[in-house]
């Protein structure tokens, strides 16, 4: 069950500054209410070259993606401009909802890729390559696997959607009407936990969106699902990758602090 959800109600921009104070999250109070997630400081995020930020959420085993509109949410892709599609290869999310600024993911967590125990990648990029006419965006460092209960050839997913650029062709639309089977089953094994996040949005009721991270929870916990693979430091691509966007292992860790705290009152 993948569905977007079209939300006009909450518009404002990622980040905030003032004359009095550094960047911040402040202006995402409502939204992080709505999700029955404590704000994040901005020293807890992982900001993106979208410029937007992702939020690691440990407990859950999920990330929390936000990143900048470009385009007007009511118009459909245009000339020349970049979109993301959905990819029988890339990872399914729980829950998508677009804003009018900008547009919310929340993705499963996985086990990154290893080089230096598989060989897969060339695999993926070409299947890739095949559909949509483009492997942008799917470098060793931006792959993973559903859990370590499964490493095939066929289990290694891009972390994210797909960006193609639209230039005078219906490749991706001619991909997306060929592929649809395939990229429904690619999300089953999260398809429970994706209708437990759209019945939490549209319900506005505090204890569905409860009830859904308490799912995301029992996923995480079995082992098999929601992988949270970004804390495995043995994994060299992970330690670049750390190294290069921040220390994202650390604010993690120091967000679940705070959500700890927030589930003990």
């Amino acid at each position: 069950m993948i569905v977007e959800i079209l939300d006009h109600g909450f518009n404002r921009a990622l980040f905030n500054t003032d004359d009095k104070e550094k960047q911040h999250l402040y202006g995402l109070s409502t939204l992080f209410n709505k999700l029955s997630l404590p704000l994040p400081n901005i020293s807890e995020v992982q900001r993106t070259h979208e410029k937007g930020f992702n939020l690691f959420l440990n407990h859950y085993g999920c990330v929390l993606r936000l990143y900048p509109r470009n385009r007007d949410i009511t118009k459909p892709s245009t000339y020349n401009t970049y979109g993301q599609i959905y990819h029988h290869r890339s990872l399914p999310p729980l829950g998508v909802v677009r804003f009018p600024n900008f547009n919310m993911q929340i993705m499963p967590g996985l086990m990154p890729y290893n080089s230096r125990i598989h060989t897969h990648e060339k695999i993926v990029q070409k299947d890739f390559k095949r559909t949509v006419g483009t492997n942008h965006d799917s470098g060793a460092r931006n792959l993973g696997y559903q859990s370590p209960n499964h490493q095939s050839p066929k289990d290694l997913m891009l972390l994210d959607t797909v960006f193609v650029r639209y230039h005078k062709s219906t490749r991706d639309t001619e991909y997306l009407g060929k592929y649809a089977d395939k990229i429904i089953e690619r999300s089953e094994f999260v398809s429970d936990l994706q209708e437990a996040f759209y019945k939490g949005w549209v319900s506005n009721k505090p204890k569905e969106m409860e009830r859904f991270w308490q799912k995301c929870r029992h996923a995480h916990l079995g082992g098999d699902r929601l992988y949270t693979g970004w804390l495995d430091e043995d994994n060299t691509i992970l330690q670049t990758t750390n190294r290069v966007k921040g220390d994202f292992v650390q604010m993690s860790l120091d967000y679940d602090a705070r959500l700890q705290r927030h589930l003990k009152r």
